[in-house]
């Protein structure tokens, strides 16, 4: 039965007939043979590298995944020049996990976004408590905010806003909720604090108040990657 690394394989050979084989697909994706072998045999693929040849080489991923429309986009006159390797940045979650998420991602991504990828990780659901928006399994990215200890126990973010400056909309954010890392929605009062919400109706509604902010809101939700399957 043929598997979907399998069939990557060969809509890959047919734009380079030298990636017939596991170790040149590896060299091609830069990646070690044996994670072929794993992909293979659990019928799964990382995303990431797949994605990163495809952009390098002008691969359509809907063709190169499913085998739909066109393999090669169609190149115009204003199209950029192609991407290299240094346009990346790996994002990882330097936070949370048991095992490391690496994510690429193009650089200009987050300079139109004004965000600083060093403050950026990859987070992990595992609860079900943001559902239909966010499943457990899907994974995120959050730009955190980086505390420093300044003026007696007041955390402040290293750049020299205040947690509350940054919470100006509402939003997707990371909390530390009794000690844990949760996902939740953000709904801002006239007070300067927030209702907890879940979008899962079984879970109950909180509110904190401007004080409690700066010990739970860790971070903002920037990007949603989701399995539709």
């Amino acid at each position: 039965m043929s598997t979907l690394i399998d069939e990557i394989i060969h809509r890959m050979c047919e734009i380079n007939p030298h990636l017939s084989s596991d170790s040149s697909v590896a060299r091609a994706l830069k990646v070690d043979r044996s994670n072929i072998y794993q992909w293979r045999k659990k019928n799964s693929v990382a995303h990431s590298p797949i994605a990163l040849w495809a952009d390098q080489e002008n691969i359509s991923l809907d063709w190169l995944f499913r085998g739909l429309g066109e393999a090669k986009f169609h190149i115009g006159i204003n199209n950029k020049l192609p991407i290299k390797p240094d346009d990346y940045v790996t994002i990882t979650n330097g936070l949370v996990g048991d095992k490391l998420l690496e994510l690429k991602f193009r650089k200009e991504w987050f300079e139109k976004k004004n965000i600083k990828t060093k403050n950026v990780i990859s987070f992990r659901v595992n609860e079900d408590s943001m559902r239909p928006t966010v499943d457990k399994g899907d994974t995120l990215l959050v730009d955190i905010y980086i505390y420093s200890k300044e003026a007696g126990n007041k955390l402040e973010i290293k750049s020299g806003l205040s947690v509350e400056e940054c919470l100006t909309v509402d939003g997707l954010y990371l909390l530390r909720v009794d000690g844990k890392q949760k996902i939740r929605r953000l709904q801002l009062d006239t007070k300067g604090g927030a209702y907890i919400l879940s979008d899962n109706p079984s879970y109950q509604k909180l509110h904190m108040t401007k004080e409690e902010i700066n010990e739970m809101v860790m971070g903002k939700v920037i990007w949603i990657a989701k399995d539709i399957g």
